[in-house]
C-alpha cells in the first residue's frame, strides 16, 4: 500500500510502501507491525497525509499489540480468562462500562444481556448497564409511586420513616419514592446550612424520626401537607 508523508526537515514530501505482518504474543494477543519501505519523494503526494512517517527518510518498523478475539477479559483481575467462563456479573458490569473497544464492548454486551441485563444511556450519552436485581428494584419503586400517588389524590394520612433532611426545594426521597414539603427553613450546624421542613408555621427537625403524613397531589406530584412526629 503506498502512502505519503512529509519532511519538515527537507520541506518536501515522501513516499512509502507500507505493508502489514503478523507475530503471535499469545492465544489473545500478537504484534501487528507495519513496516515502512522509504520509496522517494514528491512534490505533491495525491492521497492523505500519515502522520507516523513525519520526518522520516528511512525505512522503520511500527509495533503495536492488537487482540485477536472479543471473548476473553483484556485487563483486570480476570485478565486471559473467557467472559463467558466467570460467573461475576458485577465485576463483567463494571467491566463493560469503560471498556473502549466497539467490538469486544458488543460481546460483552451480549453476554450481560443474555443474563437479563437491560442498558441505558445517561445525560453524558454514555451507556452503562442495569442488573436483573436493579430492574426488578425500579418496578418495585414504581408500584410504590403509583401506590403513594393515588394515596395523595385521596388526601391520605400514612406513616413515613425518614432518613434524611429534604433539600432545599422540599424535596426528600423516602424508600426511593420522591415527596415534597411545602415550605422548608433552613438551619445550621458547624456551618453546614441543612433544611427542615415547615408545618402549621413551624420548622421541625425530621431526620432519623418516623412521621404521620398527610398526602396531597399535585400535577402528579406527592407533597406532604401536613405531618406530625411520631418518634
Amino acid at each position: 500500500m503506498k502512502i505519503f508523508s512529509f519532511s519538515y526537515k527537507k520541506q518536501i514530501y515522501t513516499i512509502w510502501d507500507v505493508y502489514y505482518t503478523y507475530e503471535a504474543i499469545d492465544e489473545n494477543r500478537q504484534y501487528k507491525i507495519a513496516n515502512y519501505k522509504y520509496l522517494g519523494s514528491t512534490a505533491e503526494p495525491s492521497e492523505n497525509i500519515d502522520v507516523i512517517a513525519y520526518n522520516r527518510l528511512r525505512s522503520f518498523k511500527k509495533k503495536s499489540i492488537e487482540f485477536t478475539n472479543n471473548d476473553t477479559f483484556r485487563f483486570g483481575k480476570y485478565k486471559g480468562k473467557k467472559i463467558n467462563e466467570i460467573n461475576d456479573l458485577k465485576y463483567t458490569k463494571w467491566y463493560f462500562e469503560i471498556v473502549e473497544d466497539p467490538n469486544h464492548k458488543e460481546f460483552v454486551k451480549n453476554f450481560l444481556y443474555d443474563n437479563w441485563y437491560e442498558f441505558k444511556t445517561n445525560y453524558e450519552g454514555k451507556e452503562y448497564a442495569v442488573s436483573p436485581q436493579t430492574l426488578k428494584k425500579y418496578d418495585e419503586i414504581d408500584e410504590r409511586q403509583k401506590y403513594m400517588l393515588e394515596k395523595a389524590k385521596l388526601g391520605k394520612v400514612v406513616m413515613l420513616e425518614i432518613n434524611s433532611n429534604p433539600k432545599e426545594d422540599g424535596k426528600i426521597i423516602i424508600d426511593g419514592i420522591t415527596y415534597y414539603f411545602p415550605k422548608v427553613a433552613p438551619r445550621y450546624f458547624n456551618g453546614i446550612r441543612y433544611f427542615v421542613p415547615i408545618c402549621n408555621g413551624k420548622a421541625k427537625r425530621i431526620k432519623n424520626k418516623v412521621i404521620e403524613a398527610k398526602l396531597f397531589n399535585l400535577d402528579n406530584d406527592i407533597f406532604i401537607s401536613n405531618f406530625n412526629v411520631i418518634k
